[in-house]
């Protein structure tokens, strides 16, 4: 191994720049991914309803876009959750090359006392419920489709609407069978598990430190 002598550390102004620049480009990814999950999700839902004039009678349910929606939620969702989580430590070290600014009455963003950065959290949470809606609006089908195989009802929904969820087109039984009950129970257990981290979002970026960024 080849010995080396450490060079000279970064100054801070640079470290602090580098840092603010990944952060804009996490944040802009992040823009782009919502906006990206938005176009998907009703693209997807608009697929999954399959075209009368392919089945004889009733509206039909592709099976395999029931089944994506929610799992794409739920690897957006763990996406979004690991973006915001590096995002905040970025922050955090932000917030530490502040402190030993040598302008110190300077307002800092990522300081806490000086209420910017807990005024962009708090606005955080909005994106937050937008990303919840559109995954629950993405669960619906399958939620839907599983009562129908379980034969619940709900509502207005029946166990006579079993082939409204099962497309005919495919040889597929109207009966519910367990394959078409194992995957649609896990979609529903994705659906559910994104919504449970994109709940948790707040607590995790408040968890990573004080002075998290948005």
């Amino acid at each position: 191994m080849i010995a080396t002598q450490p060079g000279p550390a970064a100054p801070t102004a640079q470290r602090y720049q580098a840092a603010w620049a990944e952060i804009n480009a996490r944040l802009q990814s992040r823009q782009n991914l919502g906006a990206v999950y938005m176009t998907a999700t009703i693209a997807m839902l608009g697929a999954s309803i399959a075209d009368p004039s392919e089945v004889s009678g009733g509206l039909v349910w592709r099976m395999p876009f029931v089944i994506l929606l929610p799992v794409f939620s739920f690897a957006v969702a763990r996406w979004v959750r690991h973006n915001d989580a590096i995002i905040g430590l970025l922050g955090a070290y932000c917030a530490s090359l502040e402190d030993v600014d040598e302008f110190p009455e300077v307002p800092a963003w990522h300081q806490k006392q000086h209420g910017f950065i807990v005024a962009a959290l708090e606005y955080r949470v909005w994106t937050d419920q937008a990303v919840a809606l559109v995954a629950a609006i993405g669960l619906l089908p399958a939620l839907i489709h599983l009562s129908v195989l379980l034969g619940l009802h709900i509502g207005s929904f029946s166990p006579s609407l079993a082939v409204l969820s099962i497309p005919a087109n495919l040889g597929l039984p109207n009966a519910p069978n367990f394959g078409a009950l194992l995957a649609t129970a896990a979609a529903v257990v994705a659906g559910v598990g994104s919504l449970a981290i994109i709940a948790n979002n707040a607590s995790v970026r408040t968890d990573i430190g004080t002075t998290t960024n948005s």
